[in-house]
C-alpha cells in the first residue's frame, strides 16, 4: 500500500459529509492505493480511495475514525458487496501500484482512466511493525443509518517523502470535488493483515 496523509477544504467536506458526522478540526485525512494478493473468502483485488478523519468514533488507541469519501475496487463482485454490505461509497474499478525513477507510485483507477496518483520516495529508516484497529463509519441501507466497521490490522509501516499527488477525474465526477489541498505525510504499508467486520449500528 501507498499511503499519503492529506489535508481537505472544509467546504467540500461539509458537503460530502452527513450533518451528523464532522471532520476533524484539522481537516486531516489520507489517500490509500493498495493490492491485496489474497484473503479469505476474497479474491485477488486492488484499491484506492480518499478518506478523512472524523470526531467521535475514536479507537480505543486513539486513531481517528474515518469516513471514506470516495473509492475504487476491483474487480467484481466486490465492489457491490462493499456498497450493499458496508454502505462504502465505492465503484468498479481498482488500482496499480509501480516502480518509477524517484521511488513508488500508487495509481488508482476508473474505467481503465487514472483519477487518483500518490508517488512517494521510500525513506532510509527501517520498516516499523504496525498494529491496531481503524474504524470507518458509513451509512447503510434505504434508511441511511450511521454504521461503524471495525478493520483490525498488523503490518509493517515504512516511512516516506511525498513526491506528488494528482486527483483528476472526468469533468462533473464527484472526486474532482473532493481534492485534497495539501500533503502531510507519505509512506508505505508492506505485509499487511486485516479483516473486514460485520458494520455495528451507532446508537
Amino acid at each position: 500500500m501507498i499511503i499519503m496523509g492529506v489535508t481537505y477544504d472544509e467546504t467540500a467536506l461539509r458537503k460530502a459529509l452527513p450533518p451528523n458526522v464532522n471532520p476533524t478540526p484539522k481537516l486531516t485525512g489520507g489517500v490509500n492505493v493498495y493490492h491485496a494478493p489474497a484473503g479469505s473468502n476474497l479474491s485477488p483485488y486492488s484499491s484506492a480511495y480518499l478518506w478523512v478523519d472524523i470526531e467521535g468514533h475514536d479507537s480505543a488507541d486513539g486513531t481517528k475514525g474515518r469516513w471514506m469519501l470516495q473509492g475504487m475496487y476491483g474487480p467484481e463482485p466486490l465492489p457491490t458487496a462493499i456498497r450493499e454490505n458496508l454502505g462504502w461509497p465505492v465503484r468498479a474499478g481498482g488500482s496499480r501500484v509501480e516502480t518509477t525513477e524517484r521511488g513508488k507510485r500508487g495509481v488508482g483507477l476508473l474505467g481503465g482512466q487514472e483519477v487518483v496518483s500518490v508517488e512517494i520516495k521510500p525513506g532510509a529508516e527501517p520498516c516499523q511493525p504496525i498494529k491496531g484497529i481503524v474504524n470507518y463509519v458509513s451509512q447503510l441501507g434505504p434508511t441511511k443509518k450511521l454504521v461503524v466497521t471495525e478493520i483490525p490490522y498488523v503490518s509493517e509501516f515504512c516511512g516516506g517523502e511525498a513526491i506528488a499527488l494528482k486527483v483528476q477525474a472526468p469533468d462533473g465526477d464527484l472526486i474532482n470535488t473532493i481534492k485534497p489541498t495539501g500533503i502531510l505525510w507519505a509512506g508505505e504499508i508492506k505485509n499487511a493483515t486485516f479483516s473486514f467486520n460485520r458494520p455495528k449500528p451507532i446508537e
